[in-house]
């Protein structure tokens, strides 16, 4: 009968820790808290079956270790999701102000176009200058 337990216990850990990798491995969509408590479960089953064998309950060991486990790891992965959602917010928050930041300098450029005091096309900018540089040649030279 020993064996009996001895071989379930190792075939329930053996299940566990398949369907974990199956589902595990396949999912890259899920979040960081499923992932934790499945992972948690599969290594609190293998530790409580490790430490309810010591102590003759093999099964009972696996199924405390897996629900205590499968809670750590949820708490961790909840953690994480978080923390990336904090970061995505404040990302999205900072898009968003360097978006507004262009957009005034934008409006800022297009008024000084519109007033005069600022020139956008390459060729007018270059024959401005000319005509500066031909004024200052002009006055340098005793012109009126």
């Amino acid at each position: 009968m020993n064996t009996y337990r001895h071989y379930s216990a190792a075939a329930a850990g053996s299940a566990l820790l398949l369907s974990a990798f199956f589902n595990t491995g396949c999912t890259t969509d899920g979040s960081n808290t499923e992932r934790g408590a499945i992972g948690g479960a599969v290594a609190g089953a293998i530790i409580g079956g490790i430490i309810g064998h010591q102590s003759g309950d093999s099964e009972k060991g696996m199924a405390a270790g897996a629900a205590t486990g499968a809670i750590i790891g949820g708490v961790a992965g909840n953690r994480q999701d978080r923390r990336i959602s904090e970061i995505q917010y404040e990302r999205r928050i900072a898009e968003e102000a360097l978006a507004k930041e262009r957009a005034q300098e934008d409006a800022q450029r297009q008024r000084m176009i519109a007033q005069g005091k600022a020139v956008e096309d390459q060729e007018i900018l270059a024959a401005r200058q000319r005509a500066e540089a031909a004024e200052a040649d002009r006055i340098r030279n005793g012109g009126s």
